[in-house]
């Protein structure tokens, strides 16, 4: 089949102006729609204000309701309602973004909820911590629920594709729910330069830089690493608590500049007065929730998030982009894209999240004005490599060949 598609994107929740998997969500479907396809999506959850939005985009959007997935019984009736959609749609083809439910193609951007829970149960402090996440999870009726439709999805039929966002998402449905290698398409997760929303091109850029820092109060020499997270504990805040802890109370290096964590995402002013109150106020600027991350990459120098577990992080992709080196962990797909084989470091990765003197370690080396700038110089080139438009091609390709 050639020429445009109907294509229906199947989703858990769907907000066009929200972060993390709903953003790359509204993301692809906006590269699909301009590639001349006629795309509507399936949501189990939009708020009205969401809806706007959606409507204002011009893509047809079929909500089962406002409120979110949050028990068994919903996302029981949500992938039967996405099933009817699908089934009495015309579609020629389908991308569902969820294993809560199957499509044509099936992208599980969160990962696999096999994965998404050991790694919950693994961040847990002791035996007895672990013990009780793990009896917590067996018990609880969604998550129960979850790993029922996981299975089912990724046993079904109609399904004929899985892309996987990073080869650690790829190895997670070969080792977890034995999905056959030739049934998987490895496309690589993408994102939108922050640098593309700046009007005026480079200099504009570096104008932002500047004016981001001061507003921050950055001096030159201080280096600032950027901590962006909705859910700071599953990202590793705590890990990296304490190493600023050690950063803090190290001696300073003769001529060495200071690191500085700009705290974005699930923090508040109180988090800045606790941090004060800690000795950590010089350390740390707490930003708070931001509609748009692009100045806080711009004062940044590197990006750190030692998560527990990501299966790719934009945070990490779009830093990158704009030459900014990171510090995260194995367990973030996006890992794989700073130790590249045939070529230089463009950041750190720890093997043990919870490693706060390793973490430490890291980004001291990251202070370092020479380290920091051969990372941040082998970062050229990864705009085109990690651009939206690359990967909204290759995802078009696979809906085309699992159409009809």
């Amino acid at each position: 089949m050639s020429g445009a598609l109907r294509i229906a994107v199947v989703t858990e929740s769907y907000d066009p102006l929200g972060g993390g998997s709903e953003r790359s969500t509204r993301q692809m479907v906006q590269g699909l729609t301009e590639r001349g396809h006629a795309v509507t999506v399936v949501a189990g959850a939009c708020t009205p204000a969401a809806a706007d939005a959606a409507r204002e985009t011009g893509v047809p959007l079929q909500a089962m309701g406002q409120l979110r997935l949050k028990s068994a019984r919903r996302l029981r009736a949500f992938s039967a309602f996405a099933q009817e959609a699908l089934d009495g749609g015309g579609f020629d083809t389908s991308l569902s973004v969820t294993t809560a439910t199957p499509a044509a193609v099936v992208q599980p951007r969160g990962g696999t909820v096999v994965e998404t829970q050991r790694r919950n149960i693994a961040r847990r402090p002791g035996a007895a911590g672990r013990a009780g996440k793990r009896l917590a999870l067996a018990f609880n009726a969604k998550q129960r629920a979850l790993l029922a439709l996981e299975r089912r999805t990724l046993a079904a039929p109609r399904v004929r594709r899985v892309v996987a966002i990073s080869g650690y998402v790829a190895d997670q449905l070969v080792q977890h729910h034995r999905v056959p290698a030739s049934k998987i398409v490895q496309i690589p997760n993408a994102a939108w330069s922050p640098a593309d929303g700046c009007a005026g091109g480079r200099a504009a850029w570096q104008r932002l830089c500047r004016d981001e820092r001061a507003r921050l109060k950055l001096e030159d020499q201080d280096v600032a690493f950027l901590f962006a997270a909705l859910n700071p504990g599953l990202k590793g805040w705590p890990t990296l608590h304490a190493a600023l802890r050690r950063l803090a109370n190290a001696p300073a290096q003769p001529g060495g500049g200071r690191g500085v964590v700009l705290l974005a995402g699930g923090f508040a002013d109180r988090d800045a007065r606790a941090l004060a109150a800690q000795g950590l106020g010089p350390h740390t600027r707490v930003l708070g929730r931001c509609g748009d991350l692009s100045p806080a990459y711009a004062a940044a120098d590197a990006v750190v998030l030692p998560t527990w577990y990501d299966p790719c992080s934009k945070v990490v992709l779009e830093g990158l982009m704009v030459g900014r080196p990171a510090i995260t962990t194995r367990f973030n797909g996006a890992a794989e894209w700073l130790t590249p084989p045939d070529g230089p470091p463009r950041g750190i990765v720890l093997d043990d999240p919870g490693d706060a003197a390793g973490l430490a370690r890291a980004l001291s080396q990251l202070v370092d004005p020479a380290a920091r700038g051969a990372m941040a110089q082998a970062c050229g080139g990864l705009e085109d490599a990690l651009g939206m438009d690359h990967h909204v091609a290759a995802l078009e390709q696979v809906l085309r060949d699992s159409s009809g």
